[in-house]
């Protein structure tokens, strides 16, 4: 019977005999994301796509005021008053606005007010206005006077001087008014009706106002109301 102690020896060297190997390693696990499932590589980012440009709307430039050529002539005709009048060319420098309302003998007149046509000249602004009247052109010149007096601070600068426009009897008058406004006004009466041309001028150009004005008036035409 073999005894215990070499029992023991025998089976010790078996198992050094079998040479057992250790066990591989375990794989490491996959990264775990946020939500627990693996991670999966990073996506390349994609290119923003490339802002379109803007593209500016155009503003469109407000229409200047019209203005008339230097050569060109113009013929107005009032849609208030009796008369229609061609300037000579290069007169103009403004195209003509004509009066809305007829002037009843007392209210304001100006270039604010719908009473009167009104246009731009060489020599200054020309507004022009009427009134039914019986009398003659020096008692219409008196009242025109006395009614820029009131409203404009008006001076008669200049003794009255006889005008004629084409057969047609007139007065022209100078005047200073407030602010040192300097005018001109050369009425006409014909037939029971009188017309009202009031040049404010430059001062530069006071010796010329009048001749101006009277030579102006050759294209005046009156018409039936």
């Amino acid at each position: 019977m073999v005894s215990r102690l070499a029992l023991v020896g025998v089976v010790a060297a078996v198992l050094a005999g079998c040479g057992a190997t250790t066990d591989p390693s375990p794989a490491s696990p996959a990264p775990i994301g946020v939500s627990g499932s693996p991670q999966s590589p990073t996506a390349a980012l994609s290119q923003p796509s490339p802002t379109a440009a803007l593209i500016a709307t155009p503003t469109v430039a407000a229409s200047p005021t019209p203005v008339v050529s230097p050569s060109d002539a113009s013929v107005f005709e009032s849609d208030v008053y009796p008369y229609s009048l061609e300037l000579p060319p290069g007169t103009l420098t403004r195209k003509w606005l004509s009066a809305t309302r007829a002037w009843d003998g007392q209210a304001r007149v100006g270039s604010d007010t719908p009473n009167v046509d009104i246009t731009g000249t060489v020599d200054g602004g020309l507004l022009v206005w009427g009134l039914s009247w019986t009398g003659d052109a020096a008692s219409f010149s008196d009242l025109i006077s006395g009614h820029m007096a009131r409203f404009h601070g008006c001076s008669v600068t200049s003794a009255p001087e006889p005008i004629e426009v084409a057969g047609v009897a007139g007065v022209g008058q100078r005047a200073t008014c407030a602010s040192d406004t300097r005018t001109m006004t050369a009425v006409l009466v014909r037939d029971g009706y009188g017309l009202v041309f009031r040049l404010r001028y430059d001062p530069d150009k006071g010796s010329v106002a009048l001749p101006d004005l009277v030579r102006w008036l050759n294209g005046l035409s009156w018409m039936d109301r």
